[in-house]
């Protein structure tokens, strides 16, 4: 005798659920914590920077032969003692650059507070296309004797 197939029909007990299981999350996000944690006092990286120690220098110790292009607040353009115009600025530097051996071309740079920070730029752009080597900053201005010329107005494109 056969015996009949019953068909085997399995339900499960519960319905499907479309919930995200959370807890597995945490656990990673904690262990990344931690490890990140741990790790960022390790890769701190410092710079390091050379701060020049302060010196006085008095104004009479200053070479002769020294270039220092003076900036003041009304944009007004000096080298030296002589007051140049923006325009003139580039090819009376290189001028005066270019009688001196390459070691010797250095230039600095003071300009007052209230002085564009534009034209304190525009110099130091103008130093290097005239053949300056070496470009320094001083932070204190350095006054003229005499002025010669009246204050050079900043070229309208800067």
């Amino acid at each position: 005798m056969k015996r009949a197939r019953k068909p085997i029909v399995v339900r499960p007990a519960l319905a499907p659920t479309s919930a995200i299981n959370v807890t597995p999350l945490v656990d990673v996000v904690l262990v990344l914590l931690i490890i990140f944690m741990v790790l960022t006092p390790l890769l701190e990286k410092s710079l390091d920077v050379r701060v020049p120690s302060s010196q006085t220098v008095q104004a009479n110790l200053l070479p002769v032969e020294q270039l220092v292009v003076n900036i003041d607040a009304a944009g007004a353009l000096r080298l030296n003692d002589e007051a140049l115009e923006w325009e003139a600025y580039v090819p009376r530097l290189a001028g005066l650059l270019g009688q001196r051996a390459e070691a010797d071309r250095v230039v600095i740079v003071v300009a007052s507070d209230d002085a564009p920070y534009r034209l304190l730029v525009h110099a130091f752009d103008g130093a290097r296309q005239a053949g300056a080597k070496t470009l320094g900053m001083n932070t204190e201005v350095l006054q003229p004797a005499t002025l010669t010329a009246a204050p050079a107005l900043a070229p309208a494109g800067l």
